[in-house]
């Protein structure tokens, strides 16, 4: 949505927290500096400190970014858990 910043959570991390996405004003989100402050209102405190402790990627319109990240109007962040499996 234009205005709005799409998180999207997946696999083991979206089954943990019980949701798949959630949208959060532009205004609200210039970068990927303070995402967890801004999820802060949509996610309970207690899936919020779950989120501390799992080793999280983030990818920014589908691409891995390493720290910093500007984020603008219509971005989607995707939350990724570490992979598992064998």
């Amino acid at each position: 949505m234009i205005g709005h910043l799409r998180i999207l959570f997946f696999a083991s991390l979206r089954d943990k927290l019980g949701i798949d996405e959630v949208e959060i004003p532009a205004s609200k989100l210039t970068n990927t500096e303070h995402l967890f402050q801004a999820l802060d209102e949509h996610i309970s405190d207690f899936k919020l400190e779950l989120l501390d402790t799992i080793d999280i990627r983030i990818a920014v319109n589908q691409a891995i970014v390493d720290g910093f990240c500007d984020l603008k109007p219509g971005d989607e962040i995707a939350l990724l858990p570490p992979v598992t499996g064998g």
